[in-house]
């Protein structure tokens, strides 16, 4: 019988020889295990997959004159108005994507320019939320 098992991301393709029919489920040996005269498991490595490049984020602030979303969801709330004045953390935004609330915080002091969003919508992952002035 022939088994694939993957151990720290590494696949191994393992022959494996049945002694006992009554079992039912294969029992492997740990891989720090001695092995035995008996008991040859030639492993094979099987290929690689090509490496994945780290998922990039959009940073929040998208330059110093505006605010992109980080994420792909829809907007919940927006807690801020043109021409208010706002401190760096203050919430701008409330994101909602797969059921968690993310909240949209100011990178620095400044007063809200334009809002291109409203409550409901869809965004996308470096979508210009605010412009400041």
């Amino acid at each position: 019988m022939k088994l694939l098992i993957t151990v720290q991301g590494i696949r191994y393709e393992v022959d494996v020889e049945v002694i006992d029919d009554s079992i039912q489920k294969p029992v492997l040996e740990s891989l720090h295990a001695t092995p035995s005269a008996h008991h040859h498991v030639p492993v094979t490595p099987a290929p690689q997959p090509p490496a994945r490049a780290a998922p990039s984020h959009a940073p929040v602030a998208g330059d110093d004159a505006q605010v992109v979303s980080p994420i792909a969801g829809s907007v919940s709330a927006v807690e801020v108005k043109p021409g208010q004045k706002v401190k760096t953390n203050d919430v701008l935004i409330i994101l909602d994507a797969m059921k968690m609330e993310t909240p949209i915080k100011s990178p620095r002091d400044a007063v809200i320019k334009s809002i291109s969003v409203a409550t409901g919508d869809t965004v996308t992952t470096g979508q210009t939320l605010i412009e400041f002035e």
